[in-house]
């Protein structure tokens, strides 16, 4: 999520933003939220190949652009 999105997270949440604590963290860790993330899902092993992964982000990102969200077409 982008710090923006964040921030409006944790208004709507109704709590303290999380940001300098997370930078802190990884500050102290010596890595990135990127490399952090990476890492991460280098570790993840779903059975999923790279193939599958870029077909189903290009179907989400289809429905996305076609205005559907969450499987329902948007209302007009």
């Amino acid at each position: 999520m982008s710090a923006e999105a964040l921030e409006a997270l944790y208004a709507a949440l109704g709590t303290a933003d999380q940001q300098p604590f997370i930078q802190g963290v990884l500050t102290d860790r010596g890595t990135t939220t990127e490399e952090a993330v990476m890492a991460t899902l280098d570790g993840f092993d779903a059975g999923v190949t790279g193939t599958e992964l870029r077909s189903v982000r290009g179907r989400l990102l289809g429905l996305h652009h076609r205005g559907i969200r969450h499987g329902c077409p948007r209302r007009r």
